[in-house]
Parts: structure tokens; C-alpha cells; sequence
């Protein structure tokens, strides 16, 4: 997921998570574009990967298990909706 397209443009629980449609962040106590302002900040997983440990970080380790599934790796996203 990237914050470089405007979050209304992702699918439904993308754009509910982006802060795009409201409801995700009032059970939380947060204001629902919570999400979007950390991945803006921070990026996503891996931009901070890449950044800290991966390829772009003096480590240069190659990502295997932290993959995701598809890719050979062991993570799976967590459905939220």
C-alpha cells in the first residue's frame, strides 16, 4: 500500500482504512486518516525494510521469510473490514 494515490481511489476497505470513508478510526480513538498520516511518515513495510535492514540500509539483507506470502515469505495481511 502506498499513500501516493489519493486513498479514495483504493478498494472500499483500503480507502476505510486510509481515512478516505470514516469509521476506522473512532473505535480506536483516532482520527480515521490515522493510518494514512504513519505510512506518509514512515512508509509502508517495505519502504521500511528496505530503509532499515534491506537493500538500501548498510545490512543489504534480502527479505525471505519476511516476504509476503506470495513472494515466498511468511507474512499474510491482516483483513480488515
Amino acid at each position: 500500500m502506498s499513500t501516493r494515490s489519493r486513498p479514495s481511489r483504493h478498494r472500499p476497505a483500503v480507502a476505510k482504512f486510509l481515512g478516505a470513508a470514516p469509521g476506522m478510526g473512532k473505535g480506536l480513538g483516532l482520527p480515521d486518516d490515522w493510518a494514512y498520516n504513519v505510512i506518509k511518515k514512515v512508509g509502508n513495510y517495505s519502504e521500511i525494510f528496505d530503509r532499515d535492514l534491506g537493500k538500501d540500509s548498510p545490512y543489504k539483507m534480502d527479505r525471505d521469510l519476511t516476504n509476503l506470502w506470495n513472494n515466498g515469505g511468511v507474512l499474510f495481511p491482516l483483513v480488515i473490514d
